[in-house]
C-alpha cells in the first residue's frame, strides 16, 4: 500500500493533474520513488518486530522475519537504481538520469546497517537516514529530468 499511495498515486495523480494524461515515464518514476517510501515502513515495521509480534499484528516484517526483511529492504533501495536505465529510454536526453546513481554508497551502507542494527531504539537513526535517501533520490531525480 505504501509504494502504490505513496509512489504510483501521489507521483502520477499529481502529473495528471497538471497534463492530463498518464506518461509510462511517470509511471515508472512513481514506482521508484514508491519503493523508497516503503523502505521506510520496512525499517519501522522491523524496528517493531518483537512488540508486533507479541501483540499480535502481522506486519511483512513479522511475517517474513528478520533476514527476509532486509532483503526485502535491500531491494526496495536498489530497483529505483536498476531501473533508471528503463527510465532514460522513456525521457528524451535521458542521459543525466546518471544523478539519482549518486545515492549508491548510500543505498549500500543502509543495507549494511539494516543487516548489523540491533532491532529497536538502534534503527531510529536508520530510520531517519532511509527518509533523508528518499528525499535525497527524489530530489536528484527530479534535477535529472528537469536537466
Amino acid at each position: 500500500f505504501v509504494w502504490l499511495f505513496f509512489g504510483l498515486v501521489a507521483v502520477d495523480g499529481s502529473y495528471y493533474l497538471q497534463t492530463l494524461s498518464i506518461s509510462p515515464a511517470a509511471l515508472l518514476a512513481g514506482a521508484m520513488v514508491g519503493l523508497f517510501a516503503a523502505a521506510v515502513i520496512t525499517v519501522n515495521n522491523t524496528r517493531d518486530l518483537d512488540t508486533d509480534r507479541r501483540a499480535g499484528r502481522r506486519t511483512l516484517a513479522v511475517v517474513l522475519g528478520r533476514r527476509a526483511a532486509g532483503w526485502v529492504y535491500c531491494g526496495e533501495l536498489l530497483l529505483p537504481l536498476v531501473l533508471l536505465p528503463c527510465l532514460a529510454l522513456l525521457i528524451e536526453r535521458g542521459v543525466w538520469l546518471v544523478l539519482p546513481l549518486l545515492t549508491l554508497p548510500l543505498v549500500l551502507r543502509l543495507t549494511v546497517r539494516f543487516r548489523q542494527a540491533a532491532l529497536g531504539p538502534a534503527f531510529n537513526q536508520l530510520l531517519v537516514a532511509t527518509a533523508r535517501l528518499q528525499f535525497l533520490f527524489g530530489v536528484l531525480l527530479a534535477l535529472a529530468v528537469l536537466l
